[in-house]
């Protein structure tokens, strides 16, 4: 693996990243913006969960839309909305301001979350496909783990001996920082070729070659651009698939086994912990600082299994890993159903 290739899938994996610190900030802020707007607990729900309700309306058209402009300028609009989501947070006067600039956010990574995987999977190998798209949630997790770790340092400086911050202006700091690895990601964007399958798509061959050569070099380069057009001619001997043809018997199966995986995914409510997991230590009674403490402990057992499992998944191969994971969905769920 070229450390060019690497370079890429990191940068453009950054998307996760932010999306990761913009949906763990939120767990701390909450506990500063509720009192601040004096927010109901309708209006809270809508708050956190109102970013996840753009990604899903960007997720319909971002694939579409970068078929046409390419993956390359929607990712650098992706990191654009990053900056604009932090900028117009920290600086919210209302309520349905402070929603507004979160669902930016949400379009912005509701979009990265489908084009930086398709990115990486496109300028990849076969061998290290696996490892390489995994960097994706590596960065998530990494996000969530930079967010808490940032929300517990604001806080700890909230005091009566730091006047720089206080119950007023903390949140808006917390929400403000994103700025910097937006803006970071969106000047790395400029490092990173376009698509060369998107390029062979536009017809632009002699670019796409030229970007393969500087990932892989010249030999393998060369099956990678067989790779690309043995794909394409294919695509281009299909028919176009109607809405339809999903529920025949030979798709209908891989159809409900994708969805019932994705469905089981989000069930195991971790997203809500994460939103929420300041105010679900605070309940513990172990009080404010160790709340914030814990949602840092929280993320680093993401983080380390997360690493686990890049380091298994093109040894073990997915469905091991698959399987395994969905064992621990099953266990904990026989758990709760005994303690309930």
């Amino acid at each position: 693996m070229s450390k060019k290739l690497l370079f890429i899938s990191f940068v453009v994996s950054l998307g996760g990243f932010l999306f990761g610190f913009d949906a763990g900030i939120i767990s701390g802020v909450m506990s500063y913006v509720g009192p601040e707007f004096n927010l109901t607990d309708g209006q809270i729900g809508w708050v956190v969960s109102a970013p996840s309700w753009a990604a899903m309306i960007a997720m319909i058209f971002s694939g579409r839309l970068s078929d046409r402009l390419g993956r390359k300028k929607i990712l650098l609009l992706v990191a654009f909305l990053y900056a604009v989501s932090a900028l117009l947070s920290a600086y919210a006067i209302t309520y349905e301001m402070l929603s507004l600039a979160r669902m930016i956010g949400g379009l912005a990574f509701g979009a990265a979350l489908i084009l930086a995987p398709m990115y990486i999977a496109e300028i990849s190998t076969a061998e290290n496909r696996g490892v390489l798209v995994s960097i994706q949630q590596l960065n998530i997790v990494l996000g969530f783990f930079a967010a808490f770790l940032s929300n517990y340092f604001f806080n700890k400086y909230n005091s009566p001996e730091h006047l720089f911050l206080n119950d007023e202006n903390v949140w808006r700091w917390m929400l403000g920082v994103e700025l910097f690895p937006a803006l970071l990601y969106f000047l790395a964007l400029f490092f990173v070729p376009r698509s060369p399958r998107w390029l062979y798509l536009k017809n632009k061959y002699i670019e796409a070659k030229q970007v393969l050569n500087q990932i892989h070099g010249k030999n393998r380069a060369e099956k990678e651009i067989s790779s690309i057009e043995k794909s394409i001619d294919k695509d281009k001997e299909l028919q176009q698939v109607k809405w339809t043809d999903i529920l025949k018997p030979s798709l209908r199966f891989i159809m409900i086994v994708g969805l019932v995986v994705g469905v089981l995914q989000q069930i195991t409510g971790i997203n809500a912990i994460y939103f929420y997991a300041t105010s679900i230590f605070k309940q513990t009674g172990i009080g404010t600082d160790a709340a914030f403490s814990s949602g840092i402990l929280l993320s680093s057992v993401t983080v380390l299994f997360t690493f686990i499992a890049m380091y298994l998944i093109d040894r073990a191969g997915r469905r091991p890993l698959l399987l395994g994971g969905y064992s621990g969905y099953c266990h904990k769920f026989t758990f709760m159903c005994l303690w309930l």
